[in-house]
């Protein structure tokens, strides 16, 4: 229960429908909810309300609760967030400053949910960072700072590779009424490259425009910075800071987040301190001295003791100890990440309905200083023609009123069957686990078959999101950098002559990787026939995928790929080649005008002649003339030995790849019997060479330190003999036991039984265990150690999936011009059991674009009538896929726009109806013809509907219109239930006129 008071104080603090679910959540259990003396009350940007209220049991002492009301269409995924988040994290930093539920989440009528979190443990309860004193502020601010970089990384601390302007996008974020503020002043102007700001009398200096960073080359966005990641609350304003009170101060080492629903796993490490710090100095910065103003924004971008004796104490405290936790951070380019947060955190605030003009002036510096200072450490700031930038007098209406932090688009011109790079399915556990598994992280010394599943098996019909599942495991995979190496000298003549000869240095040696991970390779085996293409495209993908990590330059493959070459080819054979090809051409004609000139200068008389003061007799001038020859061409033979490249001289099939000579033909692709392979000599020579490369690469791969992971998709699309064939190579790989090679299919395991037992039909009764129907389950009992069953979609996601498909505006969308009247479109107002529309219907002229379709078919897909539909309809297809629920979207969409095209009124209403023909055609595509075919009495679905509401009458026209039978037989069950649920004579007779 909850006295008349307290009640009055919770309906102020969380609003009317939170503070009655939270009166219903007390008395359901016997609790009292009392109101403490003085509670932190704060709102966090994603439009929770917060209030501490203590909760007591009859003769029990009461317990600080921190209740947490979310509104309809809040973050969704904050709990699994949540838990993700304490999962990660050290143990201590969980339990000291992650939240805790102290009861079950409870509903609140309008859809939203109560949270019940355990505050921070101070006998005198807790206050928001953002709302302690000014003598507290700089000691809470850097236990904060200094205990999320340097506690929280620790769990998954790590560097990637990033493009600024990669970085600057997803941080930055410019859309709502900070693109409108940007746009207004002319930010987005594509020319407008550099500014310089005009404040009074001052101008500062040239500054890159901070709103096109994200986007040109020009101000950085091509370079590449080693970005640290970590765990990241990613909303981390001092809102979402609770320290505990005791004694009248505060308790700044057992602070705690609250409000996760932005949690990333691996985000920028500078992004919360980026993000805490400008909060806190947001709403402090208008009451600040105009020349501290200036001081701390020269102070936050490039650290300097003039700037620091400018400010007082407890500014300079905070702004010190983000760059002294960064520092110790041992992260060598710290300070380009977090300039660049700080560039993106600062746009953010422009279109901030909590700021005043002079704040928000005093971001836009700070954005464009910020990124100014990251140009010059990059050697990229190259002010060119800068524009003069006048302190604006008006920051546009858009700031006045709160707009959604979303852009305006259409939601959807139909789908196509991609991977989804999102989960919107909530698989994120299963997602992590999978990930976890297969990256095992095995020590030096663990017995293999100990570190992981070798094969597993992700088992699902079609559409189910097998792909989408990859594509997110994928993501979540360490990756193998490219090395950094230099290249290495061009291999010479000489280098290949002495590597023949089996004198010579190795010519290949693996490059230094300083991270090691995992190498994915996919391998798509429909396109493939027999054995020899099966084996081919592995060894192709392999090769691709191993080859870009361990030869990283096209030098270092070359002399990879021609030292493994020619230990199973014939030395001798191709050196000769080789030492025939790089002699001179001009050798033969010396040596021909050697021999010719002296057998005739000897049957000759001696003539003598006179040269420059010497006698020198004919014949010696002819014979000095071909001895001059002979040297020259000896010289150019020794140059090209020397100083040329090998791959000029010897067939190119020996440095691009494993050679693929013998078994078919007996020699290369390019003809040359030097390349004859012994392996080859056998029938089954060319699946042996596959094999003995595949094996000999993945010992390099081995060797440093890299783990291989080949994930094949589609595998039940594939004949018969093409899945027997992807089965038996990963057979031989499991049963060799090829090094660090793991394997992730993608199947219907039900479809790829059926094949294995055609393939096999001899061994079909042939089963391994008695709980397998055939020989087929059996084989994939004996090959696959994880086998995991994807699950279909549940109710809880359906509302988020459509969400997502038709990205949901967050505001009504303005019907396009001409206005429409003030009643319906059509004039009258909707009729029968349809709901009314929950806004007016757009209107659309003559002389249809694109753009006004589009905006039109905006209106219709934000309609809340209209989603509603939809997820009714998704709800009743229990084994319904993401594939067919696209597939049902798409075919919705197209008759949506074939009425704006007709120019029919009431769009809305119809639109209501076209969801249940969309069903029809999407769910039975083989009913297609008999349903929409005209008879004599009219269209059939037209028929079938007059007929539904008699059970009689409805077996009687199904049998005279021919659709009965077994291929209609689960078709006409649910289609009569839906022409009667839903206005079939309506929808009939759209169908009529749209198909």
């Amino acid at each position: 229960m909850i006295d008349g008071a307290d009640f009055i104080n919770v309906v102020q603090a969380l609003g009317g429908p939170a503070a009655e679910a939270l009166a219903t959540w007390a008395e359901e259990r016997g609790l009292t909810v009392r109101w403490p003396s003085s509670p932190p009350l704060t709102t966090g940007r994603t439009g929770a309300r917060l209030a501490m209220v203590i909760v007591s049991a009859p003769r029990e002492a009461g317990r600080r609760v921190l209740v947490r009301a979310l509104s309809r269409g809040t973050e969704t995924d904050e709990p699994a967030l949540l838990h993700r988040a304490r999962s990660l994290g050290p143990t201590g930093f969980v339990d000291e400053h992650l939240p805790k539920h102290a009861y079950e989440p409870f509903p609140i009528a309008d859809g939203g949910l109560l949270w019940f979190l355990e505050p921070p443990a101070g006998p005198e309860g807790s206050r928001a960072l953002a709302d302690l004193p000014e003598a507290d502020l700089a000691e809470c601010f850097e236990a904060v700072v200094r205990s999320v970089v340097l506690r929280w990384r620790t769990a998954r601390g790590a560097t990637v590779p990033k493009g600024a302007g990669e970085f600057l996008r997803a941080e930055m974020r410019l859309v709502g009424n900070s693109r409108a503020v940007a746009d207004h002043l002319g930010l987005l102007r594509p020319d407008l490259l550099y500014l310089r700001f005009l404040d009074g009398g001052t101008k500062s200096a040239a500054v890159p425009n901070p709103a096109l960073m994200p986007d040109l080359p020009e101000l950085g966005a091509s370079v590449w910075i080693e970005t640290a990641v970590g765990p990241s609350h990613g909303d981390l304003h001092a809102g979402n800071v609770l320290i505990p009170i005791a004694d009248g101060r505060s308790r700044p080492r057992s602070f705690q987040m609250i409000d996760l629903a932005r949690f990333e796993p691996e985000g920028p490490v500078t992004r919360d301190p980026a993000t805490l710090l400008l909060s806190l100095l947001a709403p402090r910065l208008s009451a600040l001295p105009i020349d501290e103003r200036a001081a701390l924004l020269d102070h936050l971008v490039a650290p300097r003791r003039e700037s620091a004796s400018r400010l007082r104490p407890a500014l300079r405290q905070v702004a010190d100890s983000v760059d002294e936790a960064l520092d110790e951070l041992g992260f060598d380019d710290w300070r380009s990440q977090y300039l660049l947060s700080l560039t993106a955190t600062a746009m953010r605030y422009l279109g901030s309905p909590a700021v005043d003009d002079d704040a928000r002036w005093w971001f836009l510096r700070l954005a464009g200083q910020a990124g100014a200072e990251f140009l010059r450490r990059r050697d990229r700031y190259s002010p060119v023609t800068p524009v003069d930038f006048p302190r604006p007098a008006r920051w546009t209406a858009a700031t006045e009123t709160p707009v959604p932090d979303r852009e305006w688009r259409v939601g959807t011109r139909g789908f196509g069957d991609r991977p989804a790079t999102v989960d919107v399915l909530r698989r994120e556990a299963m997602v992590a686990a999978l990930s976890d598994l297969i990256d095992p992280g095995t020590e030096p010394g663990q017995n293999p078959d100990d570190s992981g599943p070798t094969v597993v098996a992700l088992d699902g019909a079609w559409g189910t999101g097998k792909s989408t599942l990859v594509e997110l495991i994928q993501a979540r995979l360490p990756r193998t950098v490219k090395p950094d190496a230099d290249p290495p000298a061009e291999m010479t003549v000489r280098d290949a002559d002495r590597a023949l000869s089996g004198r010579g240095l190795p010519l290949w040696s693996p490059p230094a990787v300083g991270r090691t991970g995992l190498i994915t390779v996919q391998f798509e085996p429909w396109a493939h026939e027999n054995a020899g293409q099966v084996w081919a495209g592995i060894t192709k993908a392999l090769v691709k995928a191993t080859c870009e990590v361990i030869t990283p330059t096209e030098e270092s493959a070359r002399r990879f790929w021609f030292e493994r070459n020619i230990k199973r080819l014939d030395r001798m054979r191709l050196r000769r080649s080789l030492r025939r090809s790089v002699l001179s051409p001009w050798l033969a004609t010396a040596a021909l005008a050697l021999i010719a000139p002296l057998v005739a200068q000897l049957a000759r008389s001696t003539d003598t002649y006179n040269l420059a003061g010497v006698i020198i007799a004919g014949s010696n001038i002819a014979i000095l003339v071909a001895v001059a020859g002979l040297l020259a061409g000896l010289l150019h033979t020794a140059v090209r030995y020397l100083r040329r490249p090998a791959a000029d001289f010897l067939p190119a099939d020996l440095f691009v790849g494993p050679v693929q000579s013998g078994t078919f033909g007996g020699t290369s692709a390019t003809g040359d019997e030097s390349l004859r392979d012994p392996y080859h000599h056998a029938r089954s020579g060319y699946l042996y060479l596959a094999q003995h490369d595949v094996f000999d690469l993945l010992g390099e791969v081995k060797a440093c330190g890299h783990q291989v992971i080949v994930f094949i998709d589609d595998i039940d699309r594939c004949t018969p003999r093409t899945t027997a064939e992807v089965f038996e190579a990963i057979n031989l790989f499991v049963t060799r036991t090829f090094p660090v090679t793991r394997f992730v299919l993608c199947l219907d395991s039900t479809a790829v039984a059926a094949h294995l037992d055609e393939a096999y039909s001899a061994l079909r009764e042939l089963t391994v265990s008695g709980d397998d129907p055939s020989g087929g389950w059996s084989f994939l009992r004996k090959l696959v150690q994880l086998h995991v069953p994807v699950p279909a979609m549940s109710p809880a996601v359906l509302e988020k999936l459509l969400d997502s498909l038709l990205a949901r505006t967050e505001t009504p969308v303005a019907a396009p011009s001409p206005t429409p009247p003030a009643d319906s479109v059509d004039g009258t107002p909707a009729a029968g059991p349809e709901p009314a529309p929950s806004r007016p219907e757009p209107a659309y002229p003559d002389g249809l674009t694109q753009s006004t379709v589009d905006r039109v078919v905006a209106v219709v897909e934000d309609d809340d009538e209209i989603r509603k539909r939809i997820l009714e309809r998704w709800n009743d297809q229990p084994n319904l896929s993401v594939r067919e629920s696209k597939r049902m979207l798409t075919i919705w969409q197209y008759y949506v726009r074939v009425l704006i095209h007709l120019g029919e009124p009431g769009l809305v209403r119809q639109a209501m109806h076209l969801v249940i023909l969309a069903e029809i055609v999407a769910r039975w595509p083989a009913s297609q013809r008999a349903l929409f075919r005209r008879t004599g009495d009219g269209p059939v679905l037209v028929l079938l509907a007059r007929a539904a509401s008699e059970h009689e009458e409805w077996t009687a026209t199904i049998r005279s219109l021919k659709v009965h039978g077994d291929a209609h037989r689960s078709c006409t069950k649910a289609l009569r239930d839906l022409l009667t649920r839903y206005d079939g004579h309506a929808v009939a007779d759209l169908a009529a006129r749209l198909t």
